[in-house]
């Protein structure tokens, strides 16, 4: 299996913050392995004015540091998104030559919704999740809820419709059967 990086905002700066480094083990002891990977992050907007480079270079520099051979580190560089993301680390992927089925290592909390999304490219994807400090996790959880949601609204607006009229008409007729 093939390794497609982190999918991963924030890690733009010189040295990519802990919840960032807390993913790369997964990473790391693939690539030392001299198997080929990318590496990616999907930014939530434009390169900032405070990130001197695109993420993806902020972690390949990072893997470099801890031992990952650069020959074998591909630069996704240009995503905004998870989900472009994904498609752009996997086409990067293919055209060297290097096919699927992927790894996807990421945060805890970031997995599911990039299997989600890989699915929906239907792409040969695998997610990860490497541990997410305590602290971290509300907001990381609620944003990540939130982000399930905008996938598909009308499905969720449906299926939140049925509980409710659910709900009242078992309440009318618990009141009336009383």
């Amino acid at each position: 299996m093939r390794l497609l990086d982190d999918v991963v905002r924030g890690v733009a700066a010189h040295r990519p913050p802990p919840a960032a480094r807390r993913v790369p083990p997964h990473r790391v002891r693939v690539l030392r392995r001299g198997r080929a990977g990318t590496a990616g992050g999907a930014r939530a907007a434009r390169q900032g004015a405070d990130e001197d480079r695109p993420e993806g270079l902020a972690m390949a520099e990072w893997l470099v540091a801890e031992g990952v051979p650069r020959d074998v580190i591909l630069v996704e560089d240009r995503a905004r998104t998870t989900r472009e993301n994904l498609a752009l680390g996997c086409a990067l992927l293919d055209d060297a030559g290097l096919t699927g089925p992927y790894l996807v290592a990421t945060n805890s909390y970031h997995a599911p919704r990039a299997a989600m999304e890989a699915m929906d490219l239907g792409l040969d994807v695998h997610a990860i999740g490497a541990p997410t400090a305590g602290y971290f996790y509300p907001s990381a959880y609620l944003r990540e809820f939130v982000a399930v949601l905008r996938r598909r609204p009308a499905v969720h607006v449906v299926v939140v419709t049925g509980i409710v009229l659910v709900s009242g008409l078992a309440s009318v007729l618990t009141v009336l059967g009383t």
